[in-house]
This record gives structure tokens, sequence and C-alpha cells, in this order.
């Protein structure tokens, strides 16, 4: 008898879903607090979810890229803690197909994903290689039943639209608008935060400020992700890909020393824990998953 073939995720207009839910581990967390791994990653969801609202609602000034727009393709994404089930639940919309998306998610959030579902039963580390954590994936992922998108419109396309109403807002003349929108691209969110970050001397306090706030928040973490533990490590990685434009700066030699000088004074624990100098377990890039 054939065995049919089951799909589970949806796809409509041209964007996807996925949804997966993964059991918790049972027990108390290795940490200085005793906590659950329930707990913890209920903590972890709030810094999270408080660094992204601040930097977006907070300041106009963005000199640090959001880890979710760096994939370029996500439209929502929302993770939760289920109290009943004791599961994480991840469901994201995205732009294309299952087999596209899961590599991108896997080079640009990877270690993201890794602090938050570490905390889950047999969760394979996105370092210990692409095949391996796409196969938990497969798992732990979930059927949908039924999916909506309101439109047909990709990422990139609102970015594209977004970027026509300011072109013709600032235009003085209808063929200024139309040649300033012929000649619009898409720009990864990366490149638009290095832009704002590195234009003035004020922006670059600016950048060093916001990434020392979201550095102590991350760090205050460590608590619960002990230093020098594999978990630890998984936080490490995680803090350092996302406040990557804040490292690059703060380790710039010809960055302004009389700024530099009293931060790390009053930061050295943090950012010495951020730099992780001879921690090649950490610092080391993944390797890229054959074709």
């Amino acid at each position: 008898m054939r065995t049919d073939l089951l799909v589970k995720g949806k796809s409509l207009t041209g964007s996807s879903d996925l949804t997966i839910f993964a059991p918790l581990k049972k027990g108390l967390v290795p940490s200085l607090e005793a906590v659950s791994y329930k707990t913890r990653t209920e903590r972890l969801l709030r810094v999270l979810n408080g660094g992204r609202a601040s930097s977006h609602e907070f300041s106009l000034h963005r000199p640090i890229s959001d880890s979710v727009e760096r994939v370029g393709r996500i439209h929502s994404v929302r993770v939760a803690v289920l109290e009943a089930e004791s599961k994480v639940m991840l469901a994201v919309t995205f732009d294309g197909t299952w087999e596209s998306y899961i590599r991108i998610l896997w080079q640009k959030v990877g270690t993201l994903l890794d602090v938050i579902f570490c905390n889950t039963e047999g969760y394979v580390l996105s370092t210990e290689g692409f095949d391996r954590w796409c196969a938990w994936i497969d798992r732990v992922q979930v059927e949908t039943g039924f999916f909506y998108n309101t439109h047909g419109l990709t990422v990139a396309d609102v970015d594209y639209l977004r970027r026509q109403v300011v072109a013709h807002c600032e235009a003085g003349s209808p063929a200024a608008a139309a040649l300033a929108a012929v000649r619009s691209r898409v720009v990864p969110a990366e490149e638009v935060a290095y832009s704002v970050g590195q234009t003035t001397t004020l922006n670059a306090v600016d950048t060093v400020r916001q990434g020392l706030q979201a550095l102590t928040q991350l760090f205050r973490l460590s608590d619960l992700y002990l230093p020098d533990t594999p978990d630890g490590d998984v936080l490490l990685r995680a803090s350092r890909d996302l406040l990557c434009e804040f490292r690059a700066l703060v380790d710039d030699p010809d960055v302004f020393p009389d700024v530099i000088r009293p931060i790390t004074l009053r930061f050295g624990r943090q950012l010495a824990w951020l730099r992780a100098r001879g921690r090649a377990a950490v610092t080391t890039p993944r390797a890229t998953p054959q074709l």
C-alpha cells in the first residue's frame, strides 16, 4: 500500500508557513538560580522582545540590525511558551519554498534559535550541521490545516513600495520621483544599520549606547546560561550574532579612544564576555552546508 506524502506546511500566493511545537525539558536548569527550563525560556523571550520593541518604538536611530529582518523573507514570526502542553511554539510566515527558506534561517538566525530551543528535548544545535538541524525541524514541525495570507507581496516588494512612497514625497517633480523609484534597490538590513551607525561621530556614539544597553540585558542572562558551559556557549554565540555591528565598532582601533576607554572601565566584564577571545569553539564560523 502506498504511503501518502504528508506536506506539513502550506503555501499561498508566494508565501509559506512553518509551525513547530517542541517539548520543554523537565527538571531544573544548571544555573545560579533554581529555575525550570520553561522559566528560563520565558525570561529569554521577555528580554528578546523587550530589546526589539525598544529598537523599533523608542528610537528612530537604528544602528543595530534586527536579526529577523536580516533573513529578508519573514512576514511575521511568533514564539510562545504553551503552559498546558509544556512546549515552545514557533510560527513563521515567509516568502518562497520551505527548502530555500530553511537554509537562510539556519544561516541568519540559527544561533538565535539555538538559545531558545536548547531548552527543549532533543534539540540539535545549528553548530552540529545543517542536515541534522534540518532533520530536527522536520521532526517537530506540525501540519498546518488552514493557512491565509493577506496579499501576494513579498517582503522585498513591501520594502520597495515603502521606498517609492518616500521618493514621491521627497522628489520635486513626478519625473524625479519616477527616476528615484527606478534607481531604488532592496538594501539588506545589515547594510542599512551600518550606514546609519557609521555616518557621524554622534551616530557612532549612539550605536555604542544602544549596543551597551542590549549587551547588559544579554549578559544578565548568563546567570541562567552559565559561562564556560555548553548552554553558556549557546548564549554567547547568539549574543555575538545579535550584536555584530556593535562588536565591529567597539573593536575598531580607529574609534575615538576618549569614548571607548571609559566604556571599557565601566563594562569591562560584559565586553570581555562578548569578545570571547581565545574561545575558538564560540568564535569559529559554522561550516557552510553542501548544496
